[in-house]
C-alpha cells in the first residue's frame, strides 16, 4: 500500500494536470511522439485491418510493426469499437494513462523484489518508488512512446528472481508474456531481455553442476520464456509483412552510444553547474543520457575501490548463496553499460558490425544503459541496508540509510518535475472532434468521398535511412491533422525501415519527372488526390509543378487545400521535356566539339569516364583552381550515381574545401549527398550540389565518402560543374544532354 500510495502521490504532484484531463493533453507535438499519436489514432478509426497500417507510404501502407503505433494497445480499442463499446474518442487520454500507470507498476513489480530479497517493507517501497521516477526512461514520455513503459524491466527481473526460487514452469510462462508483450511495444525490449537472460541462465546452469539434465532443463524454461516469444513475434512480423528490401544497414549503431560522463554524472537539476565545468556533456547526444543516481555512482565507486582493494590483498570475493541472482545481474548490467558504450566494436573491432545482421536494427546502443541503471540500484540499495542491518545499529548508518533515501528522492523529484511542462501539449484543432470550432470550418468543405490520399507540401520522409527529409513541426501537424479529419491517408511517410524502392516511387513525385511516373502508373484508384500546402512553406520548382496542376479548394488556419488528379500527375513528364526543348531552343551555345556552353568565358568541367569510388575512403572528384571564379559565383556540382536503389548506396557525404592565395583554408562545407537528389533515371539518380566561390579564383577540391558498407565499390557517370547561370549542351553517342539530364522526347 505505501508502493501504491508514494507513486501515486508523487505521480499527482507532477503530472496531476494531465491526469485531470488526459485527453485534452499530448506528452508532444512534434516528432516521433506526436508521429504515434497519429499512428495510434488512424489505426484505430480507418484502417481495415488489425495488423496493416494504411495511414502512410499511400499506396502501400505498413504492417504496424514499423509504425511505432503502440498496436497492442489501440487494437483492443479497435476491437472494442467493432462490438459496441467505442473508446476511440478517449484513445489519447487512454494512451496517456497506461505510460503514467506504467510508472506505477514498475514501482510495484521493484517493491516485490525488494521485499524477495528480504528488505523491509518501507524501506523496499520507498526505494522502489525513487528509482522509477528517477528512470532513464521517464524523459521518453516526451517522444519515444513505446520505449517509456517503465514496467517491463522491473517485472521482468522480479519474476526471474521468483523463478529462481520456485524453477516453476507457471513463471516462465508468465516470464514469456511479458517478454512477448514488451517486444510487441519495441524490439528494444527483446534486445535487453536476450542480453539479461544469457547471464542469468549460463549462471543457473554453472550452479547446477553443467549436467545434460540441467542443461535439458534449461532449454525447456529458456525456450518458454524467450524462445517461443520471440520466435512467435517474429512470425507474426513475417507472415504479415511482404517488403523484401528494407534498410538493413540503419544510421547510428555506432553513433547513438552512451558515455560515462553521461551514466555517472547528473546533466539536470538539482545539479545542472555540473555540465558547466565538464566539456563532454556538451558533445553528447541526448540518447546518451541515462544517469543512474548519486547514490548510485557512489555506490559503484565504493565497490570497486573495496573490491581492489581485496584484490590487492590478495582475498576472495565472495557471493551470498542467495545474493547469487543479484550476481548474476550485475554481470548482465556490466556487459549492457559496456555495449552501450560501443563496447567491444570502439575497440578496434568495427569491422564486425557488418557481420551482426538483425542486431544492427538496435542501432541506439546507448539505451542498452537502461539495463544497468535498474540492476546498479537494485545492487547499491540492497547491500546499504544489509550494511546497515549487520552487527550493532548506530546513528551513522542511520542517517546514511535515511541520506540515501533523500538524495535518490530528491534527484527523482526534479528528473520528473522538470519534464512535467514539456508534455502540457495542446492541440484544439484535433481535440475538436465534432468539428465546431471555427479553425476545423475547412473540413465541411472537403467531399471526402472524391479523394484517394493526401499529398502534404513540404513532403516528408524519413525511415528509408537512405533519403532523410525532414520538415518542420508546423509540416507535420498540418498534414496529420488533415489525414485524421477526413481519413485520408498520406502520401509522406515517418516509420522504420520503409521499403527502399516504395521510398524511391514515392519520392519521384518530387523530382524532376525524366520518365513516365511510376507512382501514378501504379494506381488503382482514379481519383484525385487532396494536396496540402503548409501556409509557411515556399516551394521549390518540383512542389511548383504539383501546385501548378492542382485547383484550389479551400484553406484552414494553417494550410491551403488544392485537388489534383492522376492525369495531371501522369503529363509531368510531357510538360517536363516540353519545357527543356523550350529551353534549349532559347539558348545560344558556343564552342567546338561535343560541349557547347552559353559562356565559355566562365569555368566549366566535365567527364563521362565512369569514376569508381571506393566505399570508406575519401575520394577526390576534383583538385583544382576555379580560374575563371569570381568571388559569389554559384557553382552546381551535378553527377549521376548508378544503381541507386541498393540498400545504402545514395548515402554519400559530400566535403569541399576552399583555400586563399597561402593554402589555407577559407571555407569548408560537409554535407549528405541524398539532400541534393534531383532525378532518377533507370537505375542511376541525379544529384545537384550547390557551392559558392568565396574569393575570386579559389582552389576548390570536392571529395566523397560512402562508410555504410565496407569494401563496397561504386560508381559516378557524368561528372559535372558548371557556373549555375551558365547552360552547357552534350553530345554524348548518340543522345544530347543539357545541364547534365538527358534531352528525351515528349512522353
Amino acid at each position: 500500500m505505501l508502493t501504491l500510495g508514494l507513486s501515486l502521490l508523487l505521480l499527482f504532484a507532477h503530472f496531476g494536470k494531465l491526469i485531470q484531463s488526459p485527453n485534452q493533453y499530448y506528452f508532444s507535438s512534434s516528432g516521433d511522439g506526436f508521429k504515434s499519436y497519429y499512428g495510434a489514432l488512424y489505426h484505430a478509426s480507418f484502417d481495415s485491418t488489425y495488423v496493416h497500417f494504411e495511414g502512410m507510404n499511400y499506396p502501400v501502407g505498413e504492417s504496424v510493426i514499423f509504425t511505432d503505433n503502440l498496436y497492442p494497445l489501440v487494437n483492443p480499442i479497435k476491437f472494442l469499437a467493432k462490438h459496441g463499446v467505442d473508446l476511440r474518442g478517449q484513445l489519447v487520454g487512454i494512451i496517456n494513462l497506461s505510460m503514467l500507470a506504467g510508472i506505477v507498476l514498475g514501482a510495484f513489480f521493484l517493491f516485490l523484489l525488494f521485499f524477495d530479497l528480504k528488505l523491509p517493507w518501507w524501506y523496499s517501497a520507498i526505494v522502489a518508488v525513487g528509482v522509477c521516477f528517477l528512470s532513464p526512461q521517464i524523459d521518453r514520455l516526451a517522444g519515444h512512446f513505446t520505449l517509456s513503459y517503465i514496467l517491463w524491466i522491473p517485472a521482468i527481473l522480479y519474476l526471474l528472481n521468483r523463478f529462481v526460487q520456485t524453477r516453476s514452469f507457471q513463471i516462465s510462462l508468465q516470464i514469456g508474456i511479458v517478454v512477448f508483450t514488451a517486444s510487441m511495444m519495441h524490439m528494444y525490449f527483446a534486445g535487453f531481455f536476450a542480453l539479461l537472460m544469457m547471464f542469468f541462465w549460463l549462471g543457473l546452469w554453472g550452479e547446477d553442476g553443467f549436467s545434460k539434465r540441467s542443461l535439458w532443463n534449461a532449454f525447456a524454461h529458456l525456450g518458454i520464456q524467450y524462445v517461443l516469444p520471440v520466435f512467435l513475434l517474429l512470425f507474426l512480423l513475417h507472415s504479415q509483412d511482404f517488403v523484401n528490401d528494407r534498410p538493413s544497414h540503419p544510421y547510428g549503431f555506432l553513433v547513438y552510444l552512451a558515455h560515462p560522463v553521461s551514466v555517472f554524472l547528473p546533466h539536470g537539476k538539482p545539479w545542472e553547474w555540473v555540465p558547466a565545468y565538464i566539456g563532454v556533456f556538451r558533445h553528447l547526444d541526448w540518447e546518451s543520457w541515462a544517469y543512474i543516481g548519486g547514490v548510485a555512482t557512489i555506490g559503484t565507486l565504493t565497490g570497486i575501490a573495496i573490491g581492489v582493494g581485496k584484490l590487492l590483498r590478495r582475498h576472495r570475493i565472495e557471493i551470498n548463496e542467495k545474493d547469487r541472482v543479484l550476481a548474476f545481474w550485475v554481470l548482465a548490467g556490466i556487459a549492457a553499460l559496456l555495449l552501450s558504450f560501443g563496447l567491444p566494436f570502439k575497440a578496434g573491432l568495427e569491422s564486425i558490425v557488418e557481420y551482426l545482421g538483425p542486431l544492427k536494427q538496435l542501432r541506439a546502443l546507448a539505451r542498452f544503459s537502461w539495463l544497468f541503471y535498474y540492476v546498479i540500484n537494485i545492487l547499491v540499495f540492497t547491500i546499504l541496508w544489509r550494511w546497515s542491518d549487520n552487527g550493532r545499529s548506530s546513528k551513522v548508518k542511520t542517517v546514511l540509510i535515511w541520506a540515501a533515501l533523500l538524495l535518490l528522492h530528491v534527484e527523482a523529484w526534479y528528473q520528473s518535475h522538470q519534464l512535467s511542462p514539456h508534455l502540457q501539449n495542446k492541440f484544439p484543432a484535433l481535440a475538436d472532434q465534432q468539428n465546431k470550432e471555427d479553425e476545423n470550418a475547412w473540413v465541411e468543405k472537403i467531399d471526402v468521398q472524391k479523394y484517394q490520399a493526401i499529398i502534404p507540401l513540404p513532403y516528408f520522409h524519413v525511415g528509408s535511412e537512405n533519403i532523410w527529409i525532414q520538415q518542420g513541426d508546423d509540416a507535420l501537424k498540418n498534414c496529420f491533422l488533415v489525414s485524421l479529419k477526413t481519413g485520408l491517408p498520406t502520401t509522406a511517410v515517418m516509420m522504420g525501415r520503409t521499403s527502399i524502392a516504395q521510398t524511391f516511387r514515392n519520392y519521384n513525385l518530387f523530382l524532376e519527372p525524366l520518365n513516365r511516373i511510376e507512382f501514378v502508373d501504379d494506381l488503382s484508384d482514379r481519383r484525385d488526390f487532396l494536396v496540402m500546402k503548409s501556409n509557411d512553406f515556399n516551394p521549390g520548382h518540383s512542389d511548383q509543378r504539383l501546385l501548378d496542376g492542382a485547383l484550389y479548394l479551400c484553406s484552414g488556419p494553417d494550410f491551403e487545400l488544392y485537388s489534383l488528379s492522376p492525369d495531371s500527375i501522369a503529363v509531368f513528364p510531357k510538360r517536363y521535356a516540353d519545357h527543356q526543348k523550350s529551353l534549349l531552343d532559347s539558348l545560344q551555345f558556343t564552342g567546338k566539339g561535343t560541349s557547347l556552353s552559353t559562356d565559355t568565358s566562365a569555368y566549366f568541367f566535365s567527364t563521362t569516364i565512369p569514376m569508381p569510388i571506393r566505399s570508406v575512403e575519401w575520394n577526390t572528384l576534383l583538385d583544382e583552381t576555379i580560374t575563371e571564379g569570381k568571388e559569389g559565383d554559384q557553382y552546381l556540382l551535378s553527377l549521376w550515381l548508378r544503381h541507386y536503389s541498393d540498400d545504402g548506396a545514395v548515402r554519400f557525404v559530400v566535403e569541399h574545401f576552399q583555400k586563399d592565395e597561402e593554402a589555407k583554408t577559407i571555407g569548408y562545407t560537409y554535407d549528405d549527398i541524398p539532400h541534393y537528389l534531383k532525378a532518377l533515371d533507370g537505375d542511376r539518380a541525379l544529384f545537384e550540389i550547390p557551392i559558392k566561390l568565396l574569393r575570386d579564383a579559389p582552389p576548390l577540391k570536392i571529395s566523397v565518402r560512402n562508410t555504410v558498407l565496407p569494401r563496397k565499390l561504386y560508381i559516378f557517370d557524368q561528372v559535372m560543374i558548371r557556373r549555375d547561370d551558365t547552360h552547357v549542351l552534350q553530345t554524348i553517342g548518340s543522345d544530347r544532354w543539357l545541364d547534365n539530364r538527358p534531352l528525351k522526347a515528349p512522353i
